[in-house]
């Protein structure tokens, strides 16, 4: 068969763009990308599809015929070039593929392709046949109503100033081949701003997409145009596919009233969050200031133009449908376990019936009645896909369209640079949640589709790296999936039986758990706090501590932190661990030991406030086995380790006491003060050597506060209590001063001499004479005779210093001194054996 008359016999079944296909858990993959690995990139329009079975009619392809108008890369044989992409309806079968690529007849755009491969070139023999770089990124559609264009990642605001440039730069083109002029810019639809329909409201503001009759939606305004007009009249929803890069039409029958200020429709499969457009008979567009929030997307099939619902079956004979492993799938234990993570979650909040069981050396996806998981491996996925679900639809009756299989398909680690987080912690920087992808695809499995909210949620179209989204959301996936249930487990009037849903008694794989847990401490003193750390396994859901002797006495937490112990003795643990299946005790009798304090007490063994040199003995009390550390203020003080402590300094001291359970308690405090003592100083008024009957004037140091005693010697000096004090008679003078703190301190002595002598031993000159008196140079000394002994003359300044000293040996000597000497009062002693007489000699200037 020609190419053209093929085509010509094409039976054309008008699929909406996300009811076959629509990407699913994406990655971005650039515009340069796409260019530089497209053999050929075309623009063109979509001129028809059909669909047919693969030779062992176990996967069903959709044939699309492009037009082509420019090529931008590579060579095109001829004006037409033919798409294969999986998916499609043929008769009373349909697959649905996420990720797949949306089609619809006359979409134009830039198409990045290369040629296909051998499986996809054998569906039509000697045609010209492509499939998709990238698959749904290498479509960039455009929106000749604006002159836009998008792709599911990227966006272009002008189709020929900004999208052509960037194309022909990557793809190392200085031009583009134009095989027929087309011109989409001036395609862009010109406005009557007379005409222009204007959305006022709609009505509800949160909705559901795919749910059909059961969901009605309301659009007022004006200027929508008396009646719609097949063709020209439209509304459209941002297709949560792309994130709401594109929009969506609402097919015909989803129209279920028309007028020129208000319109009634059901809300299509595919439709997302984001602003509506409305286009009346005139072409003219109007789009809604606010957007409309589509909280769940209910999967559809469409046959000969109808939309259904399918249905979840009976279909494993067990209520539901089993999931068969893949033997290298198998092998990745942590792979297994984050998709039995992800299909937990299914089961015990919406309750569907899926499970596993068994292992198939199947890595295919096909329609052979397996619903096998598996990695790409030797049949590998496009690039920029994550994860594929295949979902097989099969019909018995008019209406009755039921998931007959399920296949689902993900990268293999390491390829294309993506690395997977098989958890179950955290994904981290350059990583790629698992399980968060199986809890996605097995959400279409589910038969749901795309959201595009803010903030995400599983359904979600994409998902970056070091992202989790691990959890269901009630207003979305659970309540779309409990939409889903509540059909599902209605026996249609052929086919399978009905879905029989799970409990939560059955949801959780695997068997009851068994309890067990252990603590951060066994032993603690009173007043501590223990964490306790749940080691139960089967995958417990549920917990419950009782914690006697403690605050809280109980706890559902799986991993309790804090819990307090404030009297001693020993207490037990008990915790009930639960999953779906059942529940199981770990009771830990006696298992916490709480120890009792020591008492710790400080006494003083005296005053606790002192003079400078003195010091405080402090007792700590005694017991056995009781240790100690003596602390000043916060610091420990080095070394004080016994049960006493001297305390010679200003401070506050306490004790900490150390019982042999290693429980300790601090003493209250003991402040400690050291007054410091004063100074205590003489300064004499004048010499301290003198004559009978003179005196020097001794002063001691001033200070507020200050009281004095004098002594002599030893001795205190009756009433000698003032700062100063007139010594007379020869002495060693002190006095004590003491503070208004009482602290006393007594001074170094001062020595005063009272003793010279002016009676007839110079006046007879018995013994020998001294002159001149006084003198301007020096002194003599004759030696008149005293028996026969030597004369010893001792010279002494004011303040009782010996200057000189000098030796008369015989009677008749005469001794000059004192020439060296400075103008001054000295005091001359004359001794000869022990008789001794002092003369005052003064030596003047002149």
């Amino acid at each position: 068969m020609k190419y053209s008359s093929f085509f010509l016999t094409l039976l054309i079944i008008s699929f909406l763009r996300n009811s076959l296909h629509a990407q699913c858990m994406m990655y971005p993959v650039s515009l340069q990308s796409r260019s530089e690995h497209a053999a050929l990139i075309v623009e063109g329009k979509v001129l028809s599809q059909k669909s047919l079975w693969d030779a062992s009619q176990t996967m069903i392809y959709t044939a699309t015929e492009v037009e082509v108008y420019k090529v931008f890369k590579g060579s095109a044989a001829t004006t037409r070039v033919t798409l294969i992409t999986e998916g499609g309806r043929v008769g009373n079968a349909m697959v649905v593929v996420n990720p797949g690529v949306q089609f619809q007849v006359n979409d134009a755009g830039i198409f990045f392709i290369n040629t296909a491969n051998a499986a996809f070139a054998a569906l039509l023999p000697g045609n010209n046949i492509f499939e998709l770089q990238a698959a749904a990124q290498g479509f960039i559609r455009y929106d000749v109503s604006d002159g836009t264009a998008h792709a599911p990642f990227d966006s272009y605001d002008h189709i020929v100033t900004q999208l052509y440039p960037l194309v022909l730069q990557y793809a190392g083109s200085a031009s583009y081949t134009e095989l027929k002029p087309v011109d989409f810019m001036k395609m862009e639809k010109k406005k009557n701003s007379l005409t222009t329909p204007a959305i006022s409201s709609f009505s509800p503001s949160s909705t559901f997409a795919g749910t059909l009759s059961s969901n009605l939606f309301t659009i007022t305004g004006s200027n929508f145009g008396a009646s719609y007009v097949s063709g020209t009249s439209k509304v459209e929803f941002k297709n949560a596919n792309d994130g709401g890069s594109t929009y969506i039409t609402v097919p015909d029958n989803h129209i279920q009233s028309w007028s020129s200020t208000g319109i009634t429709l059901w809300v299509p499969t595919g439709a997302g969050t984001g602003k509506i457009k409305v286009t009346n008979d005139l072409g003219e567009t109007g789009t809604s200031s606010t957007s409309v929030t589509i909280s769940y997307n209910e999967t559809n099939v469409i046959y000969s133009g109808t939309y259904y619902k399918p249905d979840l079956v009976n279909d494993n004979s067990a209520g539901g449908y089993t999931f068969v492993y893949n033997t290298d799938f198998n092998s990745n234990a942590d792979a297994v376990a984050a998709f039995e993570r992800a299909m937990q979650t299914w089961r015990c909040n919406t309750y569907v019936n899926f499970t596993r069981s068994g292992t198939t050396s199947i890595a295919a996806n096909a329609s052979d009645g397996v619903n096998v998981v598996t990695f790409d491996g030797s049949s590998p996925l496009a690039t920029g896909i994550l994860g594929t679900s295949y979902s097989y639809y099969t019909s018995c009756a008019s209406g009755v369209w039921y998931l007959s299989e399920s296949d689902l398909k993900f990268r293999t680690n390491g390829t294309d640079g993506i690395s997977w987080n098989f958890g179950p912690g955290s994904t981290t920087s350059g990583y790629t949640d698992f399980e968060s992808v199986c809890l996605h695809e097995l959400g279409h499995s589910h038969q749901l589709g795309h959201t595009n909210n803010s903030p995400v949620t599983v359904m979600h179209y994409a998902i970056g790296t070091a992202t989790d989204r691990r959890t269901l959301t009630t207003s979305s996936e659970i309540d779309g999936g409990n939409d889903i249930i509540s059909r599902s487990i209605v026996t249609n009037s052929c086919g399978p039986t009905a879905l029989t849903t799970l409990t939560s008694g059955t949801c959780a794989f695997g068997a009851a758990p068994v309890a067990d847990f252990t603590a951060s401490a066994t032993s603690i003193c009173k007043n501590g706090k223990v964490n306790f750390t749940d080691l139960s396994t089967n995958s417990p859901t549920s917990w419950l501590w009782s914690f006697s002797g403690a605050t809280p006495s109980s706890s559902t937490l799986q991993n309790p932190t804090g819990i307090k112990y404030t009297t001693p003795g020993t207490y037990s643990v008990t915790l009930t661990a639960t999953n779906g299946i059942g529940s199981d005790d770990e009771v830990k009798t006696s298992y916490i030991t709480v120890n009792a304090l020591p008492t710790a007490t400080v006494t003083a063994g005296g005053p606790t406030t002192f003079c400078d040199g003195g010091s405080v003995l402090l007792s700590a009390n005694t017991g056995v086995g009781l240790s100690y550390q003596w602390k000043n203020g916060s610091a420990n003080i080095s070394g004080a380790t016994a049960s006493t402590y001297t305390a010679s300094a200003t401070g506050t001291f306490k004790v900490v006491v150390t019982n042999s359970s290693g429980c300790s308690q601090t003493s209250g405090s003991i402040s400690v003060t050291e007054n410091p003592k004063p100074a205590a100083t003489i300064t004499p008024g004048g010499p301290t050597t003198f004559c009978p009957g003179d005196s020097v004037i001794l002063t001691a140091n001033s200070g507020v506060g200050l009281t004095y005693q004098w002594k002599k010697g030893s001795t205190n000096i009756s009433g000698a209590t003032k700062i100063s004090y007139t010594a007379k008679t020869t002495a060693t003078y002190k006095v004590a001063v003491t503070s208004a703190a009482g602290c006393s301190k007594t001074s170094t002595g001062v020595s005063v001499t009272a003793v010279c002598k002016t009676d007839d031993y110079l006046s007879s000159e018995k013994f020998f004479r001294l002159y001149p008196n006084p003198s301007a140079s020096s002194f003599t000394i004759d030696q008149n005779g005293m028996d026969e002994s030597p004369l010893i003359v001792t010279v002494y300044d004011v303040t009782g210093r010996m200057m000189q000293q000098h030796a008369l040996s015989q009677i008749g000597n005469t001794l000059i001194a004192g020439g060296d000497l400075l103008p001054g009062i000295y005091f001359i002693k004359v001794s000869a054996g022990e008789q001794h007489t002092i003369v005052k000699w003064i030596k003047t200037n002149q």
